[in-house]
């Protein structure tokens, strides 16, 4: 059709996870809610994954997974560096209020040392 264009949705962009490094940092780990209408409830959907990332400067994301929680919150007591890894890791830009950022989803997270895992 000639005049008529579709304009991408940067949402719908995934971002190369590969140049996001091999390593992923456990920084943080916190639950995650369902909201209604922009209103949190006290149903809890999943966990979410903060992440350092050494090849980025260590820039940090968040990794959503759904379900239960698979590393255990102690494990971030530990002196050591705790590395994870995603399985079916999904990324995206997002932007709210004029501010570009990261968002990630993920099927599982799997501790690599030590620790804690129900995942394993």
């Amino acid at each position: 059709m000639k005049g008529v264009f579709k304009i991408l949705n940067p949402n719908q962009i995934r971002l190369d996870i590969n140049d996001f490094g091999k390593q992923y940092i456990l920084t943080g780990i916190r639950p995650t809610y369902r909201y209604i209408d922009g209103v949190r409830t006290e149903e809890r959907v999943g966990t979410t994954y903060e992440v350092a990332l050494p090849a980025q400067a260590y820039e940090k994301i968040r990794v959503r997974v759904d379900g239960d929680q698979e590393i255990d919150d102690s494990v971030l007591e530990s002196p050591e560096v705790i590395n994870v890894i995603f399985k079916n890791l999904i990324a995206h830009f997002y932007f709210m209020n004029s501010t570009v950022g990261v968002k990630a989803t993920a099927d599982s997270a799997v501790l690599l040392k030590g620790g804690p895992n129900k995942s394993k």
